[in-house]
């Protein structure tokens, strides 16, 4: 047993154990594409009947990397620990829907709200607020604040960002408290993470903000580059 992801290792067991099905998170699937096609080659993937993406946004072209490679058996859902899975959406809608989440699972509801809790319409973005009845209801433990804050009606919100276009499909853009603010303008670090992390320099990457005089605030990338590969960080520092 690994006690950490690695992913020609990953590769050899789905060959060797004849795996059918796996969980694999975006951050799995990224370095599983910066293999060299050499090495991914060598192993046999026919055995696998479905995968499950969850946990963290999953970039549309690294999900249409992964199609393409092991096959449309890929579902990603958006869910939270406090109310359960909330959408989910197979490999031939995600490529028909290119970034999308999926649909409310059935029996939920999802709304998009402004910061004054009034409903916006499709692709205008906003706080995520979802009605998931066969979960049932929750507290925070030692949560002292105002829970209205987070609930609409029978509708919670974990503090996402989104919004949902003409036919239903929800698409996140990111969490509430780590958008940016730049000149007035909303910057979402997500997408900008999602384009660094690709690179084959980069092991990791975050993307924040900092006070700025002018500007309210300023974006900072964060960037753990491969080892001898630490010049392109300066690259990133002088940007």
């Amino acid at each position: 047993m690994s006690t950490k992801f690695d992913p020609e290792h990953f590769l050899s067991a789905i060959n060797q154990y004849k795996i059918t099905h796996i969980y694999i998170v975006p951050t799995m699937m990224i370095r599983l594409l910066k293999l060299p096609k050499s090495v991914r080659e060598q192993y046999d993937l026919s055995s696998l009947k479905y995968a499950l993406s969850t946990g963290s946004a999953c970039p549309a072209d690294i999900k249409t990397a992964m199609i393409d490679w092991f096959g449309p058996i890929f579902y990603e859902s958006y869910g939270a620990s406090e109310i359960g899975f909330m959408t989910l959406v197979s490999s031939s809608e995600a490529l028909q829907k290119p970034g999308s989440v999926g649909k409310v699972v059935p029996g939920g509801t999802i709304k998009i709200l402004d910061e004054n809790k009034q409903e916006l319409g499709p692709h205008q973005s906003g706080l995520i607020y979802v009605d998931l009845p066969m979960f049932g209801k929750f507290d925070y433990t030692n949560f002292d604040g105002d829970s209205s804050e987070y609930t609409y009606q029978n509708y919670t919100s974990v503090g996402d960002i989104g919004f949902l276009d003409n036919d239903g499909y929800l698409f996140i853009n990111d969490r509430q408290k780590d958008m940016i603010t730049s000149g007035g303008a909303s910057i979402f670090p997500l997408e900008i993470e999602s384009i660094l992390i690709q690179m084959s320099d980069i092991v990791d990457c975050a993307i924040f903000g900092a006070p700025h005089p002018e500007f309210g605030e300023m974006v900072v990338a964060a960037v753990q580059c491969q080892p001898k590969k630490m010049s392109l960080l300066s690259k990133f520092m002088n940007f």
